[in-house]
C-alpha cells in the first residue's frame, strides 16, 4: 500500500508493467477518476489480449 500524507495524490495504478519494473506506478490526483478508469482499462485489455494469445484451442465443435 501507498500513502501520500499531504499530497493531492487520491490513486495509484500498478498495472502490470509497474509490477514488472518497467515503468513507474501511476499516480493520480483527486477528479481524475476518468484517467484511473482508463489506465485500468487499458490494462484489462492488455492481460485479455496475452490471455487468448497464450490458450490454445482445445478441439472445434463437430456435428455429426
Amino acid at each position: 500500500m501507498y500513502e501520500a500524507p499531504g499530497s493531492s495524490i487520491k490513486h495509484i495504478v500498478i498495472d502490470k508493467e509497474v509490477a514488472l519494473g518497467k515503468k513507474p506506478a501511476m499516480c493520480f490526483t483527486r477528479g481524475a477518476e476518468a484517467s484511473v478508469t482508463e489506465a485500468l482499462d487499458r490494462d484489462d485489455i492488455d492481460r485479455n489480449r496475452s490471455r487468448q494469445e497464450e490458450e490454445p484451442v482445445a478441439a472445434e465443435a463437430v456435428s455429426l
